[in-house]
């Protein structure tokens, strides 16, 4: 898994004869002003089609801008979550359109999957401000990633336990090839399942506490190359 897919930039400029060539993230912030728990997400997992479209909208300059990564955000110790999007103008979000108009062409639609109560506006709401989303490129996979029995988006206080106990469930539509259990921004544990099994079950005993507050992930590949990421965990531990 390319690591810039959980490190796409916010700092995109606009350019053009006209434009003003301002950094995204300040149109964003023009856009959309105030604080928001959703802001964050537009640099997660984000295809830009929008910014060269060849419809006269200005071009992009895409440009990496150290800081402003999904994991720079979490290693600053942002708590925040993440979803995926497909960003274009099919009525059908999510759903893989391969003729047509190219504005209507998506491989890999972005979806988010939101473990929800019940199916229900609020319900759905209150699941994505609890973090309890994830991220599929393409691929509707299903993923269950627990510490300790608690669910993705869940923030562990600190019991004195000595160790804590990790468990996912992966279910994707594709062989598997990987699952990666990411710790503080690096890969911690890596599953090789090498394009066999199309699910996977696995416990983890973690034993060492690295930071006050670590926080773990789930990064999930299938063989035909689409991915998949949990909302992490945060896990306060003094032991």
């Amino acid at each position: 898994m390319h690591p810039s897919r959980e490190r796409v930039f916010t700092d995109v400029v606009y350019g053009g004869p006209n434009a003003d060539r301002k950094p995204m993230r300040d149109h964003m912030e023009r856009q959309h002003p105030g604080p928001s728990p959703y802001k964050i997400f537009f640099g997660e997992i984000h295809g830009h089609t929008e910014l060269s479209d060849g419809w006269g909208t200005p071009g992009a300059d895409f440009t990496a801008a150290r800081g402003n990564f999904w994991q720079d955000a979490l290693e600053r110790g942002a708590r925040i979550g993440c979803i995926a999007g497909s960003d274009i103008h099919s009525p059908f979000p999510g759903l893989e359109v391969n003729s047509g108009h190219a504005n209507l062409r998506h491989d890999q639609p972005g979806i988010a999957p939101v473990l929800a109560e019940k199916l229900s506006r609020e319900a759905v709401f209150d699941a994505i401000r609890q973090r309890r989303c994830y991220a599929c490129e393409g691929a509707r996979s299903h993923i269950d990633f627990r510490i300790n029995g608690k669910v993705m988006g869940s923030e562990l206080p600190d019991t004195g336990a000595p160790a804590w106990r990790l468990f996912f469930h992966v279910t994707a539509p594709e062989p598997l090839a990987t699952i990666t259990i990411v710790k503080n921004a690096r890969d911690h544990f890596l599953y090789d399942i090498a394009g066999t099994e199309r699910t996977s079950t696995a416990f983890v005993t973690d034993l060492e506490a690295e930071r006050p507050t670590d926080y773990d992930y789930l990064r999930v590949a299938q063989s035909d190359g689409r991915r998949a990421w949990s909302s992490p965990i945060w896990v306060e531990a003094a032991r």
